[in-house]
């Protein structure tokens, strides 16, 4: 039961930690084996799809340190 519990428990930090990799990646925190579907679910949960679709590379954006490459 504690696994279960854990499943369902996430953190969110005030700063922001984002790897240099690309927006899939980050939002897969590294898990390859989460489809493509189901990141852009994600970011449709969390009202991020239309910033990210707005992209150069959409997706496959490449970030910086921190989101260096990134403006808003």
């Amino acid at each position: 039961r504690l696994d279960e519990l854990r499943e369902h428990i996430g953190l969110v930090l005030q700063d922001v930690f984002l790897f240099r990799q690309d927006v899939a990646h980050n939002i897969r925190l590294g898990a390859k084996d989460i489809p493509k579907d189901r990141v852009r679910e994600a970011a449709e949960r969390i009202g991020a799809a239309p910033f990210i679709e707005r992209l150069a590379d959409g997706y496959n954006q490449e970030l910086g340190e921190r989101g260096a490459t990134l403006s808003v």
